[in-house]
């Protein structure tokens, strides 16, 4: 009996030890063949769209920008710049040697759709990218179209497949400009603190001008007030022209009125 016992626990632990690993392995395939689909469909998607040097630039770098990247539960935005914008950069080459941080700083680390940018994120929220520490910024004001760093956005839903989306923008964003445009920045880098901040400079701008406008109202009442007109009188008396008058008759009078007004300092 004891022999049966313990073979029966040898049993359970050979098979425990076999299903473990299977199921990891099934896991790991999933995620790959994701990958895969993507490394597949999203250069597709480029070229049917026009973005060329971006569809064979994302065909040889997908794969290796989603190392570390559970694809599973991740959610990425790509902003594909256009063939255009490689050419005003001067950047035809870089298609043979891309620049993986340039491409990371293109990748944020969540799902924005064209109602998020153009309507419910507020002017100076960052967005996390693959590149750690270097945050897009959003620079839509209002209801005015969409930009990333003050880069339009021109083409929305180049590929969605609702955990990734890939827009095409105007140019390339520039990743020094967090940094020249918005220097106060908080250590995690949420978009709280930066509305926050955004919030108070506004505030103090528009209590600043107001504090300006009733400066200059009462400075110039001030200097309308100084003199005061105390008395206005109307002599209609006849006079006399002045020796100095061009008419040289004594004989001749002005009957004209003469208005006197009399001015006190205050």
């Amino acid at each position: 009996m004891a022999l049966i016992k313990k073979f029966y626990f040898v049993f359970v632990l050979l098979i425990s030890l076999v299903i473990a690993p299977t199921h990891g392995n099934e896991n790991g395939l999933a995620v790959q063949e994701e990958a895969v689909h993507h490394y597949h469909s999203i250069p597709g998607a480029l070229l049917n769209a026009g973005y060329t040097l971006m569809s064979h630039i994302t065909e040889g770098t997908l794969l290796t920008l989603y190392q570390g990247i559970d694809l599973d539960k991740a959610n990425l935005t790509i902003f594909c710049p256009t063939d255009e914008a490689f050419l005003a950069a001067g950047l035809e080459e870089y298609i043979h040697r891309p620049s993986l941080e340039l491409l990371q700083y293109h990748i944020a680390l969540t799902k924005v759709d064209r109602e998020d940018l153009e309507t419910l994120i507020p002017f100076g929220s960052k967005l996390d990218t693959l590149r750690h520490h270097h945050p897009l910024v959003v620079t839509t004001l209002g209801h005015a179209n969409a930009s990333i760093n003050n880069v339009p956005i021109e083409a929305w839903n180049l590929y969605n497949d609702g955990k990734i989306v890939v827009h095409g923008v105007h140019s390339f964003f520039d990743p020094a400009f967090q940094t020249a445009q918005f220097p106060i920045n908080s250590s995690n880098g949420t978009a709280e603190t930066n509305t926050s901040v955004t919030y108070w400079t506004r505030t103090l701008v528009v209590i600043l001008a107001v504090s300006l406008v009733v400066f200059c109202a009462m400075l110039v009442r001030a200097l309308t007030h100084k003199f005061l007109i105390s008395k206005v009188e109307v002599d209609t008396s006849p006079k006399l022209f002045p020796s100095d008058s061009k008419c040289k008759d004594p004989n001749v009078v002005s009957m004209a009125p003469v208005l006197k007004i009399v001015i006190t300092k205050v």
